[in-house]
């Protein structure tokens, strides 16, 4: 294995964490709105902030 195909996987591995914490932190967001623990407001700016960083890890791994 090379240190090229290494630093792939790595990336790889990496991205899986993000967006599966990202799908994890959206539903907890979404579960927190329909128990009436947050505003529809707070809830939307919490989906923002994981779009903003779905754009960043997905700018990372194109470039």
């Amino acid at each position: 294995m090379t240190a090229a195909n290494l630093l792939t996987l790595a990336q790889m591995i990496a991205v899986v964490a993000v967006i599966t914490f990202i799908a994890w932190t959206c539903m907890q967001a979404y579960e927190n709105w329909a128990n009436e623990e947050i505003k529809s407001g707070q809830m939307i700016f919490i989906w923002a902030r994981a779009v903003f960083v779905l754009l960043v890890m997905l700018f990372l791994i194109i470039n």
